[in-house]
C-alpha cells in the first residue's frame, strides 16, 4: 500500500489536496461573500460631488455607494481629492440654499412670457412680471441666525438670594411706603371735612332777595 509523501519543505508530513474547480484548500473555511468590496473607485469622487452637491449627508451617500459611514470616512482621510471634492460641493450647495433664503426673504420679480388671443383670433407672444412678495418666515429665520442678539427667541431669568440686609431694608421701604399712604388718606379726609363745614355754612345763610328799580 502507498504511502503519502511529504513534500519538500513541508515539516508537517501532510500534503494539501486541491479541489478542482476550486480556490480553496481542504480543512480551509470558505470565504464570506456577503456584502461588497470597499475598494475605492476614482468615478466615487464625481458621484459623491454630485449627491453632495444635491444635500445628502455623509451617511447617506455611504449607503447610496453600498458602504459603511467608517469605510466612507475612511476614504475621506486616506484620498485628499475625494475629501476636497465634497468639501467644495458642500460649501456650493450651502452658499446656493443661502442665496435663495435671502432671495426668498426680500422677495422677487419673475420676468415670463405667455401666449394671448386678440379679438382677431391671433396669438401673441407677451412678457410679463409677476412679482413674489417677501417672505416673513425667511426674514425670521435669517435674522435669528445673523442676528441672534437681537432677534433670538432667548429668556433669560435671573435669580437673587437676598440676604438679612436686603430683607430689613425691603421692610422699611415698605413700612415708609403704608406711612405715607395713611398720612395721604389722613390729609384727604381732613379736606374733605372742611370742603362739608364750608358748604353747610353757605347753605345755612338766609337768602336774599335783590328787587330791580323802576
Amino acid at each position: 500500500m502507498a504511502k503519502n509523501k511529504a513534500k519538500p519543505g513541508d515539516s508537517s508530513g501532510k500534503h494539501h489536496v486541491r479541489v478542482l474547480g476550486s480556490d480553496k484548500t481542504a480543512g480551509a473555511q470558505p470565504r464570506n461573500k456577503g456584502g461588497r468590496p470597499t475598494v475605492f473607485r476614482a468615478e466615487y469622487i464625481v458621484t459623491a460631488r454630485e449627491m453632495a452637491r444635491c444635500g445628502l449627508t455623509d451617511v447617506q451617500m455611504a449607503k447610496a455607494l453600498q458602504v459603511t459611514a467608517r469605510t466612507f470616512d475612511r476614504w475621506k482621510l486616506r484620498y485628499p481629492e475625494f475629501r476636497a471634492a465634497l468639501e467644495l460641493a458642500k460649501e456650493v450647495a450651502d452658499a446656493e440654499v443661502v442665496k435663495s433664503l435671502y432671495r426668498n426673504s426680500l422677495g422677487y420679480v419673475i420676468r415670463q412670457q405667455k401666449a394671448v388671443v386678440d379679438r382677431d383670433g391671433i396669438e401673441h407672444v407677451i412678457d410679463y412680471e409677476e412679482t413674489v412678495p417677501a417672505n416673513t418666515i425667511a426674514q425670521i429665520f435669517w435674522l435669528k441666525n445673523r442676528l441672534p442678539d437681537e432677534f433670538a427667541d432667548r429668556h433669560e431669568f435671573s435669580l437673587q438670594i437676598a440676604t438679612p440686609t436686603d430683607l430689613a431694608s425691603a421692610r422699611e421701604r415698605l413700612e415708609a411706603q403704608q406711612r405715607a399712604q395713611i398720612e395721604e388718606q389722613a390729609a384727604a379726609a381732613a379736606t374733605l371735612e372742611v370742603w362739608k363745614r364750608v358748604r353747610d355754612a353757605a347753605l345755612a345763610l338766609p337768602r336774599l332777595t335783590f328787587t330791580p328799580d323802576r
